[in-house]
């Protein structure tokens, strides 16, 4: 059970159950040690540990030690992929399932029980997001090209039993099962426009981006050097012959993901989160470009030049913390450059930070009224149920002397941009010479 204070920090959740699974074990686990937010956030920590463990596993076993590691670890060095370690979220839990499914199937399908067994890990991948549901498609392709042939059997097996585990680990479709997985959740996931509008500020402008957002924001996200061995790892796996199946099993993941990614019905918001799974191919393709520079050149001078720039890439990761959502490379000149191009600023709520909570316990007058904008005042709630904040300030959605201001350009409206433009805060959280949080005293705006 959990006491009352924890209890007042669980509010509803409108994905599938598994972080939630994870959260409360390692909450039960860690609660005495840790604070409750600290607890819950461990199952985050299992999951990102997971996941760079098994991407090791899967890469060494087909290119080599120095491959895996170097995927593994790049992957660990991507700031926006490590910033998931310190969320309990939906995303972490799809990124590890998705990649434990793929090492599940690579392992077991061409037993006759790997249908059987790939299903039951595509089941749990299934209560994390709705995003689960496109790890069948990639797969499908990956055995029309490599197989030239459809295993009935296998995919029959493979469906079944996947909606089965899903059904069996989601109380919420115990009742309804059909309507509880098609009404619910992939309808409203797929109509999503319809009630849930969301626009992105993307090169100068606010809306739904174009086909090309994935493929920008890739290319502004990733470290560079990371960048440069998975260009030279997609050409390598392009090749005929260049290595076998698992090169090209990279190669149909990146490839379909990037395309079903792109077309217009795929939701383009929150910087990289909603095609975080990508970030697994360009990792292990990395490896597989690192592999073949080092037979291409002499490989232990590739091989330490390799690691030298990934140990770069850690150390700027190290430097970023704790903004890893508001990263962006050198290639587009960092947060600052990013900016200046027309990027979003942030998504989500790291700029308030214990640094940033506690400039406004130092400020706001006892009994102070804030307005939050975008207008979502329950994460300064949960704040101060956990003891950040001081509890006699209020935070709303209404129209107050205080304005709390994340810098999510894609939420704001003409009167927020002149705010932002023309007002100077009296508190900001800022990154890179960049505010992504800012407090303002509206008695002090300009007429």
């Amino acid at each position: 059970m959990l006491d009352e204070k924890s209890a007042q920090l669980v509010t509803f959740y409108g994905h599938p159950p598994l972080p939630r699974y994870v959260g409360a074990m390692t909450w039960a686990l860690f609660h005495h040690w840790f604070e409750t937010i600290p607890a819950m956030r461990m199952g985050a920590i299992l999951f990102f540990s997971g996941t760079v463990a098994i991407l090791y596993q899967m890469v060494s076993k087909h290119e080599g030690m120095w491959a895996g590691l170097f995927a593994s670890l790049g992957l660990a060095c991507m700031p926006r992929i490590l910033g998931q370690a310190f969320v309990l979220s939906s995303d972490i839990a799809l990124l590890f399932c998705w990649l434990a499914a793929s090492f599940v199937y690579l392992e077991t399908r061409n037993h006759k029980w790997g249908g059987a067994v790939t299903g039951v890990s595509w089941g749990f991948l299934l209560i994390t997001k709705f995003t689960a549901f496109l790890w069948i498609i990639p797969l499908f392709v990956y055995e029309i090209i490599c197989e030239r042939k459809i295993r009935f059997r296998f995919w029959i097996t493979l469906i079944l039993v996947s909606l089965l585990v899903a059904i069996m680990l989601n109380p919420t479709w115990w009742r309804h099962p059909w309507e509880g997985l098609w009404t619910h959740h992939i309808r409203l996931s797929l109509g999503r426009f319809n009630y849930l509008p969301i626009t992105t500020y993307y090169l100068g402008h606010v809306g739904l981006p174009g086909w090309h957002y994935v493929l920008v924001m890739m290319a502004f996200t990733t470290p560079v050097a990371i960048l440069f061995f998975f260009i030279v790892g997609l050409f390598t796996a392009m090749r005929r012959n260049s290595g076998g199946n698992f090169r090209m099993f990279c190669l149909v993941q990146f490839l379909t993901l990037l395309i079903v990614f792109s077309i217009p019905i795929s939701p383009k918001y929150d910087g990289t989160r909603l095609f975080i799974v990508i970030f697994i191919w360009i990792a292990a393709m990395a490896g597989i470009g690192l592999r073949h520079a080092m037979e291409k050149w002499p490989g232990r001078k590739i091989g330490i030049i390799a690691f030298i720039l990934l140990g770069i890439c850690a150390i700027r990761a190290f430097q970023v913390h704790p903004f890893e959502f508001s990263y962006y490379n050198v290639l587009a000149g960092g947060a600052r450059g990013a900016q200046k191009l027309g990027l979003e600023s942030t998504y989500f709520w790291e700029a308030a930070n214990p640094t940033f909570c506690d400039g406004l316990n130092k400020y706001l007058p006892a009994g102070s009224k804030v307005q939050v904008y975008p207008p979502y005042p329950d994460h300064f709630s949960f704040l101060q149920f956990a003891g950040y904040i001081r509890r006699d300030i209020e935070f709303t959605r209404d129209p107050a002397r205080y304005l709390l201001l994340m810098t999510r350009q894609g939420q704001f409206t003409p009167m927020v941009w002149k705010i932002f433009t023309e007002n100077l805060p009296v508190v900001k959280s800022v990154f890179e010479g960049v505010s992504l949080m800012q407090l303002y005293d509206v008695s002090d705006f300009k007429s």
